[in-house]
């Protein structure tokens, strides 16, 4: 997301058209590709050197490095929605042996109970992490001399040593909110961080309550990844859409966005949906189109790949079914990193016929009218939270559970802590240095 977030919206144009000279560190498989595709004057592409970054967390105090994560992943205030991150804390549970358990699943445990109840014993971890700061970026702060340095996360991820170094330096950071359950998914930041940009007051209000921002240093900022929805720059004319997928134009399509597995099983969603379009039980002929949420791609833990496989087989056993088979980018940052928002813009403007686009409009209007907008891309966030509401309305043992976590794999016992940090998001940062004093 932070690919979509920084370079398909306005805000690298605006701060270079501002003079600001920009310094993007991502993937180093990556660079060529992505300086091909977004190159322009004052824009710097550079590699964030990830194989050093995971080989510092493979080899220095490994098991230290990931309990500090751990428990800044599962530890907001109680002020806060934290149901995914107590379903973190079981899942850690279950995925280990009685051993893991007792010796740091227990103690863990009582450690978060003190965290989520003092700001105080918070704020000591976010200091304790600093000790962890290879310095692998030395010579890109002499080279740039960054008056700012911007990441995708607060440090949740590979980025928390990049801030960690622009702290220690005394480089002004700041950090951007580029999912809509993040501040209530993740927790404490990976670093000192002194300025965030979020998408609304829930989220503002998630990142002060719960991880003690600061309210004036958190910016309500909207959500700069839907720009090119909302200009419709993305979207594909309906019968290219259905010619990319193989869809039949004289049927109705139904799009299914599939949700995080853990907390809600698709399948048997997916396979009531594919007897009613394949036995024509509809008031109207119609189809199925099945994405795939970015877990459904990872092979481990096998919850995953058995559903993503189970669906793939509903393709092939029932016509009118199809599945969305995105190309990834490549290198670290996995699928739907960036390179499908045309599709995704496509897949919610032509369901259910040619009124799709119309329909979405039309909420839209509802809920400016209404008052609940603050950004035009909000809308997004908003229905996310209406969907939450009826979820927790229809399944009262589930409340609270629409909130998952993120798509990239979390962090988990002692199988993965010689594993690398959690792929796919958070790779893409920023050294910004202002040309005629613009900050």
């Amino acid at each position: 997301m932070a690919i979509i977030y920084f370079l398909q919206s306005d805000i690298i144009p605006t701060l270079l058209e501002a003079g600001v000279e920009v310094v993007l560190l991502t993937d180093d498989d990556l660079c060529e590709n992505i300086a091909q595709k977004f190159a322009r004057p004052g824009l710097t592409i550079a590699g964030l050197r990830l194989k050093q970054a995971n080989d510092y967390y493979r080899k220095v105090d490994n098991r230290r490095q990931w309990l500090l994560a751990y428990l800044r992943r599962v530890s907001s205030s109680w002020r806060i929605n934290i149901e995914a991150q107590t379903s973190h804390i079981w899942e850690v549970w279950g995925e280990n042996s009685w051993k893991f358990r007792l010796g740091v699943w227990l103690p863990a445990a009582l450690a978060t109970l003190v965290l989520r109840s003092s700001s105080a014993a918070r704020k000591a971890l976010v200091r304790a992490q600093m000790r962890f700061t290879p310095n692998i970026y030395t010579d890109l702060f002499e080279k740039y001399q960054p008056d700012l340095v911007i990441a995708s996360t607060p440090g949740w991820r590979i980025d928390r040593y990049l801030l960690r170094e622009a702290a220690a330096r005394g480089v002004p950071t700041m950090t951007v909110i580029v999912g809509w359950d993040n501040p209530s998914s993740y927790a404490i930041p990976g670093a000192p961080v002194d300025w965030a940009s979020c998408w609304s007051q829930v989220q503002k209000d998630e990142l002060v309550r719960g991880s003690d921002w600061r309210p004036e240093r958190v910016n309500i900022g909207g959500i700069p990844s839907y720009d090119g929805y909302f200009r419709k720059s993305w979207l594909m004319p309906r019968d290219a859409y259905f010619r990319l997928h193989g869809l039949d134009p004289a049927r109705k399509l139904i799009s299914y966005a599939c949700s995080f597995v853990h907390f809600a099983p698709n399948y048997p969603n997916v396979e009531a949906l594919a007897r009613l379009v394949s036995s024509d039980e509809l008031a109207q002929p119609s189809q199925l189109l099945v994405r795939l949420h970015p877990s459904h791609f990872q092979d481990q833990p096998r919850i995953f790949a058995d559903e993503r496989e189970a669906i793939h087989a509903l393709e092939q056993k029932y016509p009118h079914v199809h599945v969305v088979r995105p190309v990834a980018l490549g290198g670290s940052l996995g699928y739907y990193g960036g390179e499908d928002m045309d599709e995704k813009s496509s897949m919610m403007a032509h369901h259910g016929g040619r009124d799709g686009c119309a329909r979405h409009a039309h909420r839209q209007r509802l809920y400016r009218r209404a008052g609940r907008l603050e950004h035009p891309g909000q809308v997004f966030a908003v229905a996310a939270r209406d969907r939450q509401l009826a979820h927790a309305q229809t399944f009262p043992r589930c409340k609270g559970r629409a909130r998952g976590v993120q798509s990239e794999p979390a962090v988990r016992g002692p199988e993965c802590l010689s594993a690398e940090p959690a792929a796919g998001c958070g790779r893409t940062q920023f050294l910004c240095r202002a040309r005629n004093h613009v900050y």
